[in-house]
């Protein structure tokens, strides 16, 4: 879930529906929004930010990290089968090679999940931050 959408949807009292029509997009679509089911276009994004007056990135905070996840394993495992004379290893160990490999990059992406989720906990403790203090202005 964005739970910056939904926070600032909620903070300003607006529910899906009337979301959606500032957006010019039918409910279901907003939803899917919300629950990052559909990733947010530029325009969307710059729609919310003139809405919510708030920067683009709070919107940005949690979608796309198990795409980037997975790409940067990807890099990780073709950077393993190209480090030199791996090709020349007996099967068996060019095997445990891989094993090891594939243990360490789970490692290092868990590690790295767990850095990216605590960076996405602070800005959205910033951008709640943020929409509180507006609203406390607000009234």
């Amino acid at each position: 879930m964005n739970s910056v959408l939904y926070i600032a949807r909620k903070a300003k009292g607006f529910t899906e529906g009337q979301l959606a029509r500032l957006l010019n997009m039918d409910e279901k679509a907003y939803v899917e929004l919300e629950n990052e089911v559909k990733l947010l276009d530029n325009d969307t994004c710059f729609k919310l930010c003139k809405i919510f007056d708030i920067p683009a990135d709070y919107f940005f905070i949690s979608i796309k990290r198990e795409a980037k996840l997975r790409a940067n394993t990807m890099k990780d495992v073709l950077a393993l089968l190209k480090l030199p004379g791996a090709g020349l290893l007996p099967p068996e160990i060019h095997v445990k090679m891989v094993a090891m490999g594939t243990e360490a990059l789970m490692a290092h992406q868990e590690l790295y999940a767990a850095y990216h989720e605590i960076d996405i906990l602070k800005r959205e403790n910033i951008a709640i931050r943020g929409l509180y203090t507006s609203l406390l202005e607000e009234k």
